[in-house]
């Protein structure tokens, strides 16, 4: 089997004119294909989920969503053997019949010829036909869902399918809000170097008697996904950072440069002892405020500051704790809240740690960039080509 992407769907349904007016060779051949046919065939694109297998030889089976005027998300699954293409629709009314005639047209009417096309060999053409493929739109058994969701339902109907799993009854329009935050980590935790973030930007700074870069943190020119462009004790008064004990635990930090003083919040805090803590801190009381005096801008700056460190405290009042294993979602939240001037409230506790989990790395996965256009571009110079 294999998976394709929207712009299979969308290059063929806009491509589909041209392959109708070409009338090709006495055979019926040689017909204007979309850009990339042959690539699609062969199972070298889209570029991010290669099969490397060629449609009726290594793949019988192939499923892709389809968009309907851009309002409107449905699913195909292609069956080779079968020559028939099945449709879930996770709002049926949405696409009358009439409609779903001339969407599913470049589909039942392409992919035959393709397969003709583009045969390695005789002894394969003969197995093929140009005949146009049936379909039909399923109705029995098919979940609906509530305007909004049948992105993830149509994703979620291909997922199901391909695994062979059975619409389960927790597959409804009732979950729909859970069925898309689900979909939403999992195309996070599959997309590419999204796990670990390195900041390059110091490498060249390594070695100085300040850390790497302490400059540009101070000018808020990094992280560079996240400049600020604000200077520290001039345009920043609060500075907020998670930190990480020994490779097992995540801590946050508030730093009050008004206040010379840090909060640190601490999901377990039997974690890490007073005495660790101490040796866990004290490059941030020593160096945050050696900083603000290094790099003052004038000396009128410089006097404001001192280089006596900095005061810090575990705030033990009213701090959430979790269980073992969500302590990174827990200290991302204590910044967002005391950033956003919340209080912890009690729905920020141990038994909402998986949907905090979750609901963070929505958040997250929705401020990624270049996650939300997802395009597959190797096939621009092949559209309006002769394949």
């Amino acid at each position: 089997m294999c998976f394709l992407d929207h712009i299979f769907s969308r290059q063929w349904r806009a491509s589909y004119p041209d392959f109708k007016s070409d009338n090709g060779d006495a055979n019926g051949l040689g017909r204007r294909l979309p850009g990339g046919a042959w690539n699609y065939h062969a199972g070298e694109i889209p570029s991010f989920c290669k099969s490397k297998k060629v449609w009726g030889v290594g793949v019988d089976d192939i499923y892709a969503p389809v968009n309907f005027k851009n309002q409107h998300w449905i699913a195909i699954w292609i069956s080779i053997p079968k020559r028939h293409i099945v449709v879930w629709d996770s709002i049926i009314g949405h696409i009358s019949p009439e409609e779903l005639d001339e969407v599913m047209e470049p589909f039942v009417t392409m992919v035959p010829y393709l397969l003709v096309e583009c045969a390695l060999s005789y002894e394969q053409k003969v197995q093929y036909t140009l005949e146009p493929y049936t379909y039909a739109r399923q109705t029995d058994g098919v979940p609906q869902c509530r305007a909004g969701d049948c992105g993830p339902f149509a994703l979620k109907y291909i997922e199901c399918h391909a695994l062979g799993m059975k619409f389960s009854k927790a597959f409804n329009k009732r979950n729909g809000k859970s069925i898309r935050e689900k979909m939403a980590v999992d195309i996070f935790q599959e997309l590419p170097m999204c796990h670990e973030w390195e900041n390059q930007d110091n490498d060249e700074n390594l070695g100085t008697r300040l850390p790497g870069g302490a400059w540009n943190y101070h000018a808020g020119v990094i992280p560079s996904f996240c400049q600020s462009k604000k200077v520290w004790g001039v345009d920043v008064d609060d500075i907020y950072a998670p930190v990480n004990f020994k490779n097992q635990h995540w801590i946050a930090i508030w730093i009050s440069i008004p206040k010379r003083h840090i909060v640190v919040w601490d999901s377990i805090i039997g974690h890490i002892s007073p005495e660790e803590l101490d040796e866990v801190m004290k490059p941030f009381v020593t160096m945050v405020p050696y900083l603000l005096v290094e790099c003052a801008l004038s000396d009128e700056q410089k006097v404001q500051y001192t280089l006596e460190p900095y005061t810090y405290a575990r705030q033990t009042d009213g701090v959430p704790q979790c269980r073992a294993g969500d302590c990174g979602p827990f200290a991302l939240k204590y910044i967002e809240c005391h950033a956003l001037g919340m209080e912890f409230t009690k729905a920020f506790n141990k038994r909402n740690g998986k949907s905090i989990r979750e609901k963070v790395a929505v958040d997250i996965f929705q401020e990624l960039p270049m996650c939300h256009e997802w395009e597959n571009q190797e096939n621009d110079e092949n559209l309006g080509t002769y394949e």
